[in-house]
Protein backbone atom coordinates (compact mmCIF):
# COMPACT_ATOMS: atom_id res chain seq x y z
CA UNK A 1 0.00 0.00 0.00
CA UNK A 2 1.09 3.58 -0.69
CA UNK A 3 2.52 5.54 2.23
CA UNK A 4 1.27 9.13 2.38
CA UNK A 5 3.98 11.26 3.94
CA UNK A 6 3.99 14.92 4.95
CA UNK A 7 5.55 17.16 7.58
CA UNK A 8 4.09 19.61 10.08
CA UNK A 9 6.29 21.75 12.30
CA UNK A 10 9.24 19.49 11.62
CA UNK A 11 7.31 16.33 12.51
CA UNK A 12 6.98 13.62 9.86
CA UNK A 13 3.61 11.87 9.54
CA UNK A 14 3.38 8.58 7.63
CA UNK A 15 -0.15 7.33 6.84
CA UNK A 16 -1.43 4.21 5.09
CA UNK A 17 -5.12 3.82 4.20
CA UNK A 18 -5.96 0.22 5.06
CA UNK A 19 -9.63 0.07 4.05
CA UNK A 20 -13.02 0.16 5.75
CA UNK A 21 -13.77 -1.80 8.89
CA UNK A 22 -17.03 -3.73 9.35
CA UNK A 23 -18.73 -0.60 10.64
CA UNK A 24 -17.87 1.57 7.65
CA UNK A 25 -15.01 3.52 9.24
CA UNK A 26 -11.90 4.07 7.14
CA UNK A 27 -8.92 2.66 9.01
CA UNK A 28 -5.53 4.29 8.77
CA UNK A 29 -2.15 2.96 9.85
CA UNK A 30 0.20 5.65 11.10
CA UNK A 31 3.73 6.35 12.18
CA UNK A 32 5.01 9.65 13.55
CA UNK A 33 8.71 10.57 13.54
CA UNK A 34 10.65 13.56 14.72
CA UNK A 35 12.34 15.34 17.56
CA UNK A 36 10.29 15.34 20.75
CA UNK A 37 8.03 12.47 19.62
CA UNK A 38 7.65 9.75 22.23
CA UNK A 39 5.49 6.64 22.46
CA UNK A 40 4.75 4.55 25.51
CA UNK A 41 3.65 1.50 23.57
CA UNK A 42 5.29 -1.20 21.48
CA UNK A 43 1.98 -2.32 19.95
CA UNK A 44 3.05 -1.59 16.41
CA UNK A 45 4.21 -3.57 13.40
CA UNK A 46 7.85 -4.35 12.70
CA UNK A 47 8.12 -1.22 10.53
CA UNK A 48 6.77 0.99 13.34
CA UNK A 49 3.20 1.52 12.13
CA UNK A 50 0.25 1.57 14.53
CA UNK A 51 -3.02 0.21 13.15
CA UNK A 52 -5.62 2.06 15.22
CA UNK A 53 -6.02 5.28 13.27
CA UNK A 54 -9.32 6.36 11.75
CA UNK A 55 -10.26 9.03 9.18
CA UNK A 56 -12.87 11.48 10.45
CA UNK A 57 -14.22 13.53 7.54
CA UNK A 58 -16.16 15.87 9.83
CA UNK A 59 -12.88 16.90 11.46
CA UNK A 60 -10.74 16.71 8.29
CA UNK A 61 -8.38 14.61 10.36
CA UNK A 62 -6.92 11.21 11.05
CA UNK A 63 -7.67 10.36 14.66
CA UNK A 64 -5.28 8.12 16.53
CA UNK A 65 -7.94 6.09 18.34
CA UNK A 66 -7.36 5.13 21.96
CA UNK A 67 -3.76 6.36 21.99
CA UNK A 68 -4.14 9.70 23.76
CA UNK A 69 -1.92 8.38 26.55
CA UNK A 70 0.62 6.84 24.16
CA UNK A 71 1.74 9.39 21.57
CA UNK A 72 3.27 12.61 22.86
CA UNK A 73 4.99 15.58 21.24
CA UNK A 74 7.29 17.46 23.59
CA UNK A 75 5.36 15.99 26.48
CA UNK A 76 1.91 16.91 25.13
CA UNK A 77 -0.63 14.28 24.11
CA UNK A 78 -1.32 13.95 20.39
CA UNK A 79 -4.65 12.41 19.37
CA UNK A 80 -4.53 12.95 15.62
CA UNK A 81 -3.43 15.10 12.71
CA UNK A 82 -5.37 17.56 10.52
CA UNK A 83 -5.30 16.95 6.77
CA UNK A 84 -5.20 19.70 4.18
CA UNK A 85 -5.20 20.32 0.43
CA UNK A 86 -4.54 17.41 -1.92
CA UNK A 87 -3.99 14.99 0.95
CA UNK A 88 -7.42 15.71 2.44
CA UNK A 89 -8.95 15.44 -1.04
CA UNK A 90 -7.29 12.04 -1.55
CA UNK A 91 -8.67 10.75 1.77
CA UNK A 92 -12.19 11.96 0.99
CA UNK A 93 -12.17 10.47 -2.53
CA UNK A 94 -10.73 7.18 -1.28
CA UNK A 95 -13.35 6.91 1.46
CA UNK A 96 -16.17 7.59 -1.02
CA UNK A 97 -14.86 4.93 -3.41
CA UNK A 98 -14.43 2.38 -0.62
CA UNK A 99 -17.98 3.03 0.61
CA UNK A 100 -19.38 2.69 -2.92
CA UNK A 101 -17.52 -0.60 -3.37
CA UNK A 102 -18.76 -1.77 0.05
CA UNK A 103 -22.36 -0.88 -0.83
CA UNK A 104 -22.15 -2.81 -4.10
CA UNK A 105 -20.61 -5.81 -2.33
CA UNK A 106 -23.32 -5.63 0.34
CA UNK A 107 -26.10 -5.64 -2.29
CA UNK A 108 -24.48 -8.49 -4.21
CA UNK A 109 -24.08 -10.59 -1.06
CA UNK A 110 -27.63 -10.02 0.20
CA UNK A 111 -29.06 -10.87 -3.22
CA UNK A 112 -27.10 -14.12 -3.29
CA UNK A 113 -28.38 -15.10 0.17
CA UNK A 114 -32.00 -14.27 -0.72
CA UNK A 115 -31.77 -16.21 -3.99
CA UNK A 116 -30.11 -19.17 -2.27
CA UNK A 117 -26.81 -18.94 -4.13
CA UNK A 118 -25.14 -18.37 -0.78
CA UNK A 119 -26.51 -20.91 1.67
CA UNK A 120 -26.75 -21.16 5.45
CA UNK A 121 -24.50 -23.88 6.82
CA UNK A 122 -25.84 -25.72 9.87
CA UNK A 123 -23.53 -27.72 12.09
CA UNK A 124 -23.76 -29.73 15.28
CA UNK A 125 -22.30 -27.96 18.30
CA UNK A 126 -23.62 -30.36 20.95
CA UNK A 127 -22.40 -29.56 24.43
CA UNK A 128 -21.50 -32.19 27.01
CA UNK A 129 -21.88 -31.50 30.70
CA UNK A 130 -21.79 -33.96 33.61
CA UNK A 131 -22.60 -36.90 31.40
CA UNK A 132 -25.56 -35.23 29.65
CA UNK A 133 -25.79 -34.25 26.02
CA UNK A 134 -27.26 -30.86 25.13
CA UNK A 135 -28.03 -30.84 21.38
CA UNK A 136 -27.12 -27.49 19.91
CA UNK A 137 -27.42 -26.50 16.27
CA UNK A 138 -25.54 -23.44 15.12
CA UNK A 139 -25.08 -21.89 11.72
CA UNK A 140 -22.75 -19.73 9.71
CA UNK A 141 -23.06 -17.82 6.46
CA UNK A 142 -19.94 -17.46 4.34
CA UNK A 143 -19.72 -13.76 3.45
CA UNK A 144 -16.81 -11.44 2.63
CA UNK A 145 -14.93 -10.71 5.86
CA UNK A 146 -15.22 -6.94 5.47
CA UNK A 147 -19.02 -7.06 5.74
CA UNK A 148 -21.05 -7.01 8.95
CA UNK A 149 -22.86 -10.35 9.31
CA UNK A 150 -25.69 -8.91 11.44
CA UNK A 151 -26.45 -6.21 8.87
CA UNK A 152 -26.39 -8.82 6.11
CA UNK A 153 -28.72 -11.20 7.98
CA UNK A 154 -31.14 -8.39 8.83
CA UNK A 155 -31.39 -7.10 5.28
CA UNK A 156 -31.79 -10.60 3.82
CA UNK A 157 -34.61 -11.45 6.25
CA UNK A 158 -36.34 -8.12 5.62
CA UNK A 159 -36.20 -8.65 1.86
CA UNK A 160 -37.85 -12.01 2.38
CA UNK A 161 -40.72 -10.12 4.00
CA UNK A 162 -39.86 -10.55 7.67
CA UNK A 163 -39.54 -7.62 10.07
CA UNK A 164 -36.50 -8.45 12.17
CA UNK A 165 -34.21 -6.10 14.08
CA UNK A 166 -30.46 -6.50 13.74
CA UNK A 167 -29.77 -7.56 17.33
CA UNK A 168 -32.07 -10.60 17.09
CA UNK A 169 -31.29 -12.07 13.67
CA UNK A 170 -29.03 -14.89 14.83
CA UNK A 171 -31.50 -16.05 17.47
CA UNK A 172 -34.34 -15.67 14.95
CA UNK A 173 -32.68 -17.93 12.39
CA UNK A 174 -31.67 -20.53 14.98
CA UNK A 175 -35.21 -20.73 16.40
CA UNK A 176 -36.61 -21.19 12.89
CA UNK A 177 -35.00 -24.61 12.70
CA UNK A 178 -34.53 -25.58 16.35
CA UNK A 179 -37.09 -28.41 16.14
CA UNK A 180 -35.48 -30.02 13.11
CA UNK A 181 -32.70 -31.63 15.10
CA UNK A 182 -31.77 -33.97 12.26
CA UNK A 183 -30.99 -31.15 9.88
CA UNK A 184 -27.35 -30.26 9.37
CA UNK A 185 -25.50 -29.12 6.30
CA UNK A 186 -26.45 -26.37 3.86
CA UNK A 187 -29.90 -24.86 3.40
CA UNK A 188 -31.33 -21.82 1.66
CA UNK A 189 -32.32 -19.06 4.05
CA UNK A 190 -35.79 -19.00 2.47
CA UNK A 191 -36.31 -22.69 3.23
CA UNK A 192 -35.37 -22.08 6.86
CA UNK A 193 -37.85 -19.24 7.41
CA UNK A 194 -40.59 -20.05 4.89
CA UNK A 195 -43.06 -21.09 7.60
CA UNK A 196 -42.54 -17.75 9.32
CA UNK A 197 -43.15 -15.98 6.02
CA UNK A 198 -46.33 -17.98 5.50
CA UNK A 199 -47.58 -17.22 9.02
CA UNK A 200 -46.81 -13.51 8.65
CA UNK A 201 -48.79 -13.32 5.40
CA UNK A 202 -51.70 -15.13 7.05
CA UNK A 203 -51.71 -12.61 9.93
CA UNK A 204 -51.64 -9.71 7.48
CA UNK A 205 -54.52 -11.14 5.45
CA UNK A 206 -56.55 -11.74 8.62
CA UNK A 207 -56.02 -8.12 9.68
CA UNK A 208 -57.08 -6.83 6.26
CA UNK A 209 -60.29 -8.86 6.46
CA UNK A 210 -61.06 -7.61 9.98
CA UNK A 211 -60.76 -3.97 8.90
CA UNK A 212 -62.82 -4.72 5.80
CA UNK A 213 -65.62 -6.15 7.94
CA UNK A 214 -65.49 -3.16 10.31
CA UNK A 215 -65.90 -0.80 7.36
CA UNK A 216 -68.71 -2.85 5.80
CA UNK A 217 -70.72 -3.25 9.04
CA UNK A 218 -69.96 0.11 10.58
CA UNK A 219 -69.09 -1.68 13.81
CA UNK A 220 -65.81 -2.22 15.61
CA UNK A 221 -64.26 -5.66 15.21
CA UNK A 222 -61.95 -7.38 17.68
CA UNK A 223 -58.38 -7.87 16.50
CA UNK A 224 -57.04 -9.49 19.66
CA UNK A 225 -57.26 -9.47 23.42
CA UNK A 226 -54.80 -10.18 26.20
CA UNK A 227 -54.12 -9.49 29.86
CA UNK A 228 -51.77 -6.84 31.19
CA UNK A 229 -50.78 -5.27 34.49
CA UNK A 230 -53.31 -2.70 35.68
CA UNK A 231 -52.38 0.77 34.43
CA UNK A 232 -54.39 2.76 37.00
CA UNK A 233 -52.93 3.02 40.49
CA UNK A 234 -56.28 4.32 41.76
CA UNK A 235 -58.06 1.09 40.88
CA UNK A 236 -58.05 -1.88 43.24
CA UNK A 237 -57.04 -4.42 40.63
CA UNK A 238 -53.86 -6.08 39.49
CA UNK A 239 -54.77 -7.30 36.00
CA UNK A 240 -56.53 -5.60 33.09
CA UNK A 241 -58.24 -7.33 30.18
CA UNK A 242 -57.08 -5.45 27.09
CA UNK A 243 -59.00 -5.51 23.80
CA UNK A 244 -57.74 -4.16 20.49
CA UNK A 245 -60.36 -3.28 17.89
CA UNK A 246 -60.44 -2.36 14.22
CA UNK A 247 -62.66 0.67 13.77
CA UNK A 248 -64.88 1.46 10.74
CA UNK A 249 -62.72 4.51 9.92
CA UNK A 250 -59.60 2.34 9.57
CA UNK A 251 -58.06 3.23 12.93
CA UNK A 252 -57.29 0.98 15.89
CA UNK A 253 -58.76 1.37 19.36
CA UNK A 254 -57.53 -0.05 22.66
CA UNK A 255 -60.00 -0.71 25.49
CA UNK A 256 -58.94 -1.77 28.99
CA UNK A 257 -61.24 -3.44 31.50
CA UNK A 258 -60.19 -3.61 35.14
CA UNK A 259 -60.74 -6.72 37.23
CA UNK A 260 -61.61 -6.78 40.92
Amino acid sequence: MDIITFEKKGIKFNLIISGLDRYGKMNVKWKVEGKGVTSGSNQHSADGFYSNGEFDKSKSAVVFSRVATILKLNGKKVTGVLLEGDILKKFIETEEKLKTDRKNLFEETVNKIVSGEIKVEWYDDTEYFDGYDYPVKKFKIDIPKELNIWEIQTEALNRLGLDVIESSTTNYIEKSIKDDTDKVGEMKLYDIVKERIKNKKAREERLINIFKKAKETGEKQEICHYTDDCNDKNEECEVDHVYEYAMPDGTRKIERHHTW
